[in-house]
C-alpha cells in the first residue's frame, strides 16, 4: 500500500492505473472492519488503523478526477465515517484520513456533509492535537 501511495504521490497519472484494484480494496476494508475474529492487530479498538489509512489515502489520490471509482468507494468512506470510534488516537487517526479522502474524491454532497461533520467534530475536541488536525 505505502509504494502504491508513494507512486502516485510522485506522479498522479499513476493513479488511474491503479483504479481497477478500488474493488478490492473496498472488499479489504469491509472484512477488516466487519470481521471481529482477528484481534492481532486492533489497536484502541480500530482494526489495523495503519492498514486502513493507507488504503484510504490511496484512496485519495484515485478518487480525484474520477467520478467512478469515488462512487464505488463512496458506501466504505460514510462506513468508515460514521462507525469509526473517536474516542482514542487510533480513532481519530482513521477519521481524519477518511475526511481527507472525502474532500480529495469527487464525492456526492451527503458524503461531503459527513467530511465535514468529522471536521467539525475534531474542531470541538479538547485535546490540541486533534484540533489541530482539523485546521489542517
Amino acid at each position: 500500500m505505502t509504494l502504491m501511495v508513494e507512486i502516485c504521490r510522485h506522479d498522479q497519472k499513476y493513479a488511474n492505473k491503479f483504479k481497477k484494484y478500488v474493488s478490492n480494496l473496498v472488499r479489504i476494508l469491509k472484512n477488516l472492519i466487519q470481521n471481529s475474529s482477528n484481534t492481532e492487530y486492533d489497536i484502541g479498538g480500530v482494526k489495523d488503523p495503519f492498514l486502513q489509512v493507507k488504503i484510504l489515502e490511496l484512496f485519495g489520490y484515485i478518487g480525484k478526477n474520477n467520478k467512478d471509482s469515488t462512487e464505488e468507494m463512496s458506501e466504505i468512506l460514510a462506513h468508515i465515517a460514521t462507525n469509526t470510534d473517536s474516542s482514542k488516537n487510533p480513532g481519530n487517526s482513521v477519521l481524519s484520513e477518511c475526511a481527507r479522502t472525502i474532500m480529495r474524491v469527487e464525492a456526492n454532497e451527503q458524503l461531503r456533509v459527513i467530511g465535514i461533520n468529522i471536521l467539525g467534530k475534531f474542531l470541538t475536541n479538547k485535546e490540541n492535537n486533534v484540533r489541530n488536525v482539523a485546521l489542517n
